[in-house]
Formats: structure tokens, C-alpha cells, sequence
């Protein structure tokens, strides 16, 4: 079969040249049979599902299309593959709030119709922003879960995850994205989210969500073969990348070689209130909590 990365394939029964039907089983053909196939057709599909389902149509969905009735489809298609899960399997059943940061309206449409078979209370952050919010003034606990779209206008994902786990890091995030960057990732794991998962990899989403619900830590199957190398790449750190100046990094440089403020002062010709607010402000352009975690981190860096 071929190697592409499609989760599932939505086709239009009415085509020129070929019907959708005809399109599904050739797809069939060339995927197998793990892959959806939902056909969109305004009219009654009760005379072509016998034939549809032969050439490897999974579900059918009604035209004009809504995103609440596309997310309707692929719950059931879900739905049917946790049914067919082997018989004894024990059924998980969680009470809580998850919340998704998620910037598109259509999308958040579709998620909370996925995310209801888990029979959770889901809440809705818009930006990344938002999301911080949200967490900040919420009572310890009350999400079980934020899983998070890293691509958001006004601050992403990465930037407000990076502020919750800074201010709670027993926080559950799970980050959803259609982009296997190796920056993204490597920053994901610094910051200690719980799991960093493809859009695309949408049968994956309900278990993830599960396990990281429970504390567990998920990454999808094409992030963890990167994680590897990037974890033993030798690369010279950019400080430039956290808008580090070269008198900062000299500055943390002696913290990392043991001197006190009132040492580094002297020997940079700078009060002692200056040295302070510049640790002050390397600490939280690094996201960091003391001067002992930037000396450890310096030392890391400059391997």
C-alpha cells in the first residue's frame, strides 16, 4: 500500500468523469483497508450502500456539509472502532473538565463533537491567551485535561503552555498540531507537557487524551522517532532565540561559575539592583525559576 498521510478520505458521490464510488474502491485498492472513506452526497444513499460498501465506503454524509455533521461522522466511525475493542476490555469512564485552546471556530465545532464520547465537560479557550486565563482563574484541578493547538494567533501555543507549566507544573497538556517540527518538539519536551500529538493521526486522539488524563505522558508514533536525534544532536545553542543580549549571557555565565550578585556587580561595573533585574528578566525570558536551575541550564547549553 502507499505511504501517505491521510486519516481518512471525504469524497463527493456526484463527479464528473467518475462517481464517488468508483473513486473509493480504487483508493481501497491503494490504501488497504485501515483507512476511512466517507462519501458527502445530498441524496438518499440507501440505493448505492450496498455497492458503496463493497468498494470500501466506511460512512456516508449528507450534503449541504456542516462541521457538526462531519464530526458527527467521524464519531461514529470512532465509536465503532472502541466497539470492536476485544471483548473483557475494561471500559475507562472520567468525570471532569477539559479544555481546548483552539482558534478556528469550524474546528472546535468538530473536536467537541469527537471529544463527547468521552462524556466529559469540554470548555472552549479561542487563543492561547485566553487559555492562561482560563487555567489561572480556575481552582487546582479543575481540568483534568487542556490540550492545546499550537499554531494560534495572538500567543500560541507553545508560549502559553510554557506559562502554565511554569506556574503549574502538575498541569496535563496535551498539544495537537499538523506539523512535526523538530523545534516545536524539542520545546515541548523543555517544557514538560504531557504529549505532543498530529491532527492527522485523529484515531490516536481519544486514547492520548485518555492517558494524559491519567497522568501519563503521550507522543504520537512520528514524534517519538524523532525525539532520539533531537535529544543527541550536537548543535551550538541560540541564546539570540530567547532575545538573550551578550551582557546577559555574560552575566549568566557567572552565576553559572558560582559568583554572588554582589561579585558579578563588581566585576561588570554594575549596581547590585541592575544584576538583579537582569537575572529577573533572563529568568523569565528562559522560562526559569532560580538562579540554580540557569546555572544548570547554562552548563547544559554550552556542552
Amino acid at each position: 500500500s502507499r505511504n501517505d498521510s491521510y486519516s481518512v478520505y471525504i469524497i463527493d458521490w456526484l463527479m464528473p468523469d467518475m462517481n464517488g464510488v468508483e473513486v473509493a474502491r480504487r483508493i481501497r485498492k491503494e490504501t488497504g483497508e485501515d483507512v476511512p472513506i466517507i462519501v458527502l452526497t445530498a441524496y438518499d444513499w440507501e440505493d448505492i450502500e450496498e455497492e458503496a460498501r463493497q468498494a470500501g465506503v466506511t460512512a456516508f454524509c449528507a450534503k449541504p456539509l456542516f462541521m457538526s455533521e462531519l464530526g458527527r461522522c467521524l464519531r461514529s466511525i470512532i465509536e465503532k472502532e472502541t466497539d470492536s475493542a476485544p471483548a473483557g476490555a475494561p471500559q475507562q469512564h472520567h468525570t471532569g473538565r477539559i479544555l481546548l485552546a483552539e482558534d478556528n471556530e469550524l474546528n472546535w465545532e468538530v473536536a467537541r463533537e469527537l471529544l463527547s464520547i468521552l462524556e466529559l465537560e469540554l470548555d472552549w479557550a479561542e487563543n492561547g491567551q485566553i487559555c492562561v486565563d482560563m487555567v489561572e482563574a480556575s481552582q487546582p484541578g479543575t481540568y483534568k485535561a487542556v490540550l492545546m493547538d499550537i499554531r494560534m494567533q495572538k500567543v500560541s501555543g507553545l508560549d502559553a503552555s510554557k506559562q502554565i507549566m511554569k506556574e503549574y507544573p502538575e498541569a496535563r497538556i496535551l498539544l495537537l498540531t499538523t506539523f512535526a517540527d523538530d523545534e516545536y518538539i524539542v520545546k515541548a519536551l523543555k517544557y514538560g507537557v504531557k504529549g505532543y500529538l498530529l491532527k492527522q493521526d485523529y484515531q490516536s486522539i481519544l486514547p492520548a487524551i485518555r492517558a494524559v488524563y491519567t497522568g501519563q505522558t503521550v507522543f504520537g508514533t512520528e514524534i517519538i522517532s524523532k525525539i532520539p536525534q533531537l535529544l543527541h544532536e550536537k548543535k551550538t545553542f541560540d541564546w539570540k532565540a530567547y532575545d538573550i543580549s551578550e551582557k546577559e549571557l555574560h552575566v549568566i555565565s557567572l552565576v553559572a561559575e558560582g559568583y554572588s550578585n554582589k561579585e558579578i556587580a563588581e566585576r561588570l561595573f554594575l549596581s547590585e539592583g541592575t544584576v538583579r533585574n537582569y537575572i529577573s528578566g533572563i529568568l523569565d525570558k528562559i522560562g526559569l525559576r532560580d538562579r540554580t536551575q540557569l546555572a544548570v541550564y547554562y552548563l547544559k547549553a554550552m556542552r
